[in-house]
């Protein structure tokens, strides 16, 4: 089977038993979500693992080759592989924190560092992949622009001894990140080239480009950094410098409540806001207890964030693509892969549309 015969295997079903049932279950008025994840490969045990589980897309990683990006037919294997299990590879990540875009252990790219000739040649790959993904039918292209890592202090051991991310700035090593301050008017500079380069491609290929914000909001001048991308306004400011219907968000629930200084009241405005405005177009979706500064990502049933709340929303706003779990607690010792944790998340996930 090919990956152009998509449309038709998810319209039709799979196996006898769709063969034999007549009856069309009654459609509900709005479109709704669907589980879908980034974590697992695309190997037959990792894809019958999320198939058992009811998730209905996945984000692939495909091979980043220097100098061209990434290859077609690569692509499509991936997709008809995972279609052998119902599962459709709508998405693919950017490899900004992988291969020729990994710099001095830093996961940021060139681009947003400097602006020289590689910084150039980076962002023609980029471009090269858009056209790619486009002639492969993936929907969205997801990826991080930003000037440091990820932050994190030491794991907070939580419910049946699962590891919780957590993040305590009082506990963070400050040291600077770089030689010189990187500023927020300079990244708000690469940040628009960035967009002026690429989105007029998206646009034309019609794939949308999905924007992680920074995890997770620091202060101004923590580390050297002035840290943009990281709360509502900055995030509202990136989908307005350059507005298409292709320029959007991977909208992180988790680093948007982790940016408010009380989460519980002000994260449903701010899901609201973006979801309204059609620039979410694939939506991390995790939990988590305190706030600004310091915070841990829990299990979906004990953070500070109503879930049901936030489906809700989501779905009155008419979004219909994918939910996913993103990183989560786990008890790796007992749970190699996080396979325990991940199916918890997949079911409460579905439960959660269900109730919709």
């Amino acid at each position: 089977m090919k990956s152009r015969e998509v449309g038709q295997r998810l319209t039709a079903g799979t196996g006898s038993t769709a063969s034999l049932n007549t009856t069309t279950p009654p459609q509900p008025e709005k479109p709704l979500m669907y589980p879908t994840t980034k974590r697992f490969n695309v190997t037959d045990e990792d894809l019958l693992f999320l198939q058992r589980y009811g998730v209905k897309t996945k984000t692939a990683q495909p091979t980043f080759i220097p100098g061209k990006g990434w290859d077609l037919d690569e692509i499509l294997r991936m997709k008809d592989k995972a279609l052998d299990y119902d599962i459709n590879i709508d998405s693919l990540e950017l490899p900004f924190e992988r291969d020729v875009f990994l710099k001095e252990g830093c996961p940021v790219p060139q681009f947003m560092l400097n602006t020289s000739d590689e910084a150039e040649r980076e962002l023609d790959l980029v471009c090269d992949m858009i056209r790619t993904a486009s002639k492969a039918s993936i929907r969205v292209l997801i990826f991080c622009i930003k000037q440091i890592e990820n932050q994190s202090t030491e794991s907070t051991i939580g419910r049946g001894g699962a590891r919780y991310r957590t993040w305590d700035i009082t506990k963070a090593d400050d040291t600077p990140r770089y030689e010189t301050t990187v500023t927020a008017d300079e990244t708000w500079e690469r940040v628009s080239h960035f967009l002026e380069r690429v989105i007029p491609v998206a646009t034309e290929y019609g794939v949308q480009m999905a924007n992680h914000p920074g995890d997770c909001w620091l202060p101004p001048g923590f580390k050297g950094i002035e840290r943009i991308m990281s709360d509502f306004e900055d995030t509202k400011r990136y989908i307005e410098m350059y507005p298409s219907p292709y320029n959007g968000l991977q909208f992180c629930l988790g680093t948007m409540a982790e940016s408010c200084v009380d989460p519980a009241t002000e994260i449903y405005e701010i899901v609201k806001y973006f979801a309204e405005q059609q620039k979410i177009f694939c939506m991390d979706f995790r939990n988590i207890v305190g706030g600004r500064n310091k915070f841990m990502e829990v299990f979906p049933d004990e953070g500070v964030i109503d879930l049901h709340r936030v489906m809700k929303i989501l779905y009155d706003a008419g979004y219909a693509y994918g939910i996913d779990p993103d990183h989560f607690p786990c008890k790796r010792d007992e749970d190699p892969g996080c396979r325990q944790s991940a199916a918890y998340h997949f079911g409460y996930i579905n439960a959660l549309i269900q109730s919709l």
